[in-house]
């Protein structure tokens, strides 16, 4: 026998089709083998039948809530029936249900079936137990709002979909959902929960008579409802092309693709479940070989056809770099809108029947599987012998046929592309295209007195962002100065002998000149970008500030006390206090210990001549790199910024020698005012100019990305931490690599086991299988996402020369990482990554 012949034998077993006096529909088969049962009561609304109340979530909300209180009965009282009889009860709600699920012995049946009458049509829960179910609702809403998986399936529907109540996701929409009432909940049970408006579908080893008999004990004395009418809007055809996109913090490109098809009752919807197939389930599908095997484009890629009904999607799903989101859409549309006969092998359509029989026969392999899916045929469809015609109809499929529905339905025209992106490539959205020949490196010229200029002159986007870059920061700071380098590099920014704050920001606003400062662990700095146009007083900017600022006392007293707020400040946030407590644990008396906002005691202690002259030593030729990238000519250039440049002192300047021995093992409690619990673990990291930087930057990535192991294991899949990832704080030639978590205090333990067992993991460089080149992928999608701003090269290129490195470094970037094996990133972990080496901390509630 085919498989064909035995899935036949399976549909054809009896199933029977009851009505009872009150309207519930009944639907039973019985099953042979060991006495358990499975019964369903599939209740004929869902996110879409909410009327009013559309995208609250209201009946995901009810199906919560029933479970409190139901037929005399609370939460616990309810659990203990069931497990008393053996049996196990949960619920589901989608767009055009809520199904309430008991898999239990069948002498426990009348028990289970008891338990889901209660539930469904008598439930008691009060406004208490909506207080507390509402915050656990508002946890899981926040919860989607984390998975950028999630958020594509979203944004496809909202695309897809403009009319029609599947752009709503079943949870709702939170803004939505915080306006819902303890009235509505009961409101919308009365007007939708009746018998006449539910099926029960039970499943098990035992006769109909007996069946039917505890199922009229269950629920004959329930009375019929007057159910509501949900109209739900119909979706007009789609006309054209749909594109959305969203920007986010996220590492990886989600794609989406989705052709609007018609449902499973369409005459085609087994070509288009076979076309689904051959476009992209498993690795020998058309998308997979091509845009994965061949190309190496996506990371992965699947197609699946969704049909609730009377319309349906054939959607693709994948994520790729960035760069290559609109290569991989491009592809999609002419493998899928450019089908041939040749494409559809009578081989490859013979295993897709092959394969769906047999998927059908493992869907009936037990009874509550068996009870879904005549469910599914009795709810969703209206025919509970729909199975049988399908599974003949997609046996008789030919290569004409599939083509045919091709043609038909996979076109441009109902065509939905969506991705969820790194927040990098909104700017990559926005920038022209670079020249065929791609970024021409930096070029650097010096000046007598030692002044760096680096000069990338790109045209095709009319910009110029300007860049500089000195040593400073807290290795410059003596006791009483920490935090002045900062403070110095705000000023900077501000009043001129000729002009004062108000004044500059004033006239580089009207101009649109963006014009600021910063200032890090190593260093600090200008920024400046302006359009061609508007060079020379950009120039002017630039020039007064670095040689003309005044450091007037009402401006110094004024940005000191905003930086010792934002000192102050560092208490209010959880990971804030937490990262600079560890700085101070981990470089004890080394000036690393202090960041770069400084001391309070050190600030107060400040005055203007003080900063002044700290900046003095600093800014002079010698320590003094300016990079340039942009839209101009660079002999124009440097003969516009020289008469500035050469003003500033040719004197000698060295770094002062400060080396860190490493840190002294410790590990600290601190009891604050917060909610959550952060742990923070610290080992020694190679810092900027180190040998094994790229290393660390590739171990960073393993711990941190969204995808990495750890925070599958400790987010996703046992939901221990609210966050949890790693960061580097760089020295020029020491630094300190982090292990942190948000998580609730009573997982404390639990998080930090799995930290310990992650760590022991890269230690013994364990890698997961692709694991290696999936994180160096995403590294070089970074750095070449961040070479599309011209402040990114500049910011890239002027700290590099700065600290004795290429600024040209990116020309190698990809080699480099691709070059590190597992060995030597293991290695470093391991000298790095050891007890005596650790510094640990915990923040607690108080």
């Amino acid at each position: 026998m085919l498989p064909g012949d035995y899935l036949k034998q399976i549909l054809d077993a009896p199933v029977s089709r009851t009505v009872l006096d009150n309207g519930l529909t009944v639907v039973f088969q019985q099953t042979q083998g060991p006495k358990v049962a499975s019964a369903q009561l599939w209740v004929k609304t869902g996110s879409i039948h909410e009327g009013a109340r559309l995208g609250c979530g209201l009946s995901h909300a009810l199906e919560h809530m029933v479970f409190k209180r139901a037929g005399g009965r609370d939460a616990a009282e309810i659990s203990r029936a069931m497990q008393s009889v053996g049996g196990l009860l949960n619920a589901y709600t989608t767009f055009d249900r809520t199904v309430y699920h008991a898999d239990l012995p069948v002498e426990g049946l009348s028990t289970g079936l008891g338990i889901l009458a209660d539930l469904a049509f008598r439930p008691e829960f009060t406004q208490a137990d909506w207080g507390l179910e509402r915050s656990v609702i508002l946890r899981e809403l926040s919860m989607t709002q984390d998975d950028p998986d999630d958020r594509r399936g979203r944004l496809l529907m909202e695309s897809v979909f403009r009319k029609h109540p599947y752009r709503h996701p079943v949870i709702g929409h939170l803004p939505l959902f915080e306006s819902l009432t303890f009235e509505d909940l009961w409101q919308y049970h009365a007007q939708r929960y009746a018998p006449n408006n539910a099926i029960l579908v039970l499943t098990g080893s035992l006769p109909l008579s007996a069946a039917l008999k505890q199922i009229q004990r269950a629920f004959g004395k329930i009375r019929m409802g007057a159910i509501t009418p949900a109209p739900v809007e119909e979706e007009p055809p789609q006309l054209s092309l749909r594109t959305g996109r969203v920007y986010d913090d996220v590492h990886l490109t989600r794609g989406g693709a989705a052709y609007a098809v018609p449902g499973l009752g369409h005459p085609h919807a087994p070509a288009l479940a076979a076309l689904a197939s051959l476009a992209g389930v498993g690795m020998s599908s058309v998308l997979w070989q091509a845009l994965r095997q061949k190309k190496g484009w996506v990371h992965d890629i699947e197609a699946s056809l969704w049909s609730p009904g009377n319309r349906g999607l054939l959607g693709i799903s994948y994520s790729c770099e960035a760069a290559r989101r609109a290569k991989v859409e491009t592809a999609i549309r002419e493998l899928l809108e450019n089908f041939s006969e040749k494409d559809i092998h009578e081989a490859a359509l013979a295993k897709i029947v092959r394969t769906a029989q047999m998927g059908e026969i493992n869907a009936r392999r037990s009874a509550s599987t068996l009870a879904s899916r005549l469910g599914t045929a009795e709810v969703t469809i209206g025919d509970i012998g729909f199975s049988r015609e399908y599974f003949k109809r997609l046996a008789n499929l030919t290569p004409t046929d599939v083509l045919a529905a091709a043609q038909t339905h996979l076109t441009g025209r109902n065509l939905s592309l969506v991705s969820v992106e790194p927040r990098s490539a909104a700017r990559a959205t926005r920038a022209q295209k670079t020249s065929a020949r791609g970024l021409p490196a930096f070029s650097q010229i010096t000046l007598p007195n030692g002044v760096r200029l680096l000069l990338q002159p790109q045209t095709g986007y009319p910009k110029i962002h300007f860049k500089t870059a000195s040593l400073g920061g807290s290795l410059f700071e003596a006791n009483g100065l920490y935090g002045a380098t900062a403070l110095g590099a705000t000023l900077l920014a501000r009043d001129t002998r000729t002009r004062t704050a108000a004044e500059i920001a004033t006239h580089a606003e009207s101009l649109g000149i963006y014009f600021s400062e910063y200032a890090g662990t190593n260093s600090f700095g200008l920024a400046a970008e302006c359009l061609p146009c508007d060079l020379d007083a950009t120039v002017r900017l630039l020039g007064e500030a670095l040689t003309e600022s005044a450091f007037l006392p009402q401006t110094f007293a004024l940005e000191r006390k905003g930086q010792l707020d934002d000192l102050h400040g560092r208490d209010d946030e959880i990971t804030e206090f937490g990262r600079y407590r560890l700085r101070a644990d981990f470089f004890k008396e080394h000036p690393y210990a202090m960041e770069n906002l400084g001391a309070p005691a050190d600030l107060r202690g400040l005055t203007a001549e003080k900063v002044h002259a700290h900046m003095t030593r600093l800014l002079c030729a010698k320590n003094l790199v300016v990079a340039v990238s942009g839209d101009f000519h660079p002999a124009q250039l440097v003969k516009k910024l020289r008469p500035w440049l050469n003003r500033l002192p040719a004197k000698k300047f060295s770094l002062p020698r400060k080396a860190f021995a490493g840190p002294q093992p410790s590990s600290r409690t601190i009891k604050m005012p917060f909610e959550q619990a952060l742990l923070m673990d610290a080992y020694p990291d190679c810092g900027v100019r180190g040998k094994n930087f790229m290393a660390f930057e590739l171990l960073d990535e393993i711990v941190g990305g969204l995808s990495s192991r750890l925070y599958r294991r400790v987010r996703e899949d046992n939901a221990l931490a609210y966050f949890i990832g790693s960061e580097r704080v760089l020295g020029l030639d020491t630094g300190m690599f982090v292990f942190f978590a948000g998580t609730a205090p009573e997982h404390i333990s639990h998080v930090q086991s799995e930290i310990s067992a992650e760590i022991a993991r890269l230690r013994d460089g364990a890698f997961e299988e692709g694991e290696l080149d999936r994180c160096k992928a995403r590294l070089k999608a970074g750095r070449r996402m961040a070479l599309q701003t011209p402040a990114s090269r500049t910011g890239n290129a002027s700290l590099n020369a700065l600290y004795g490195q290429d600024p040209n470094d990116w020309q190698t970037y990809d080699a480099r990482i691709e070059a590190l094996t597992a060995d030597q990133v293991a290695s470093a972990a391991r000298r790095s990554f050891c007890t005596k080496n650790r510094v640990a901390l915990i923040v607690q509630p108080r």
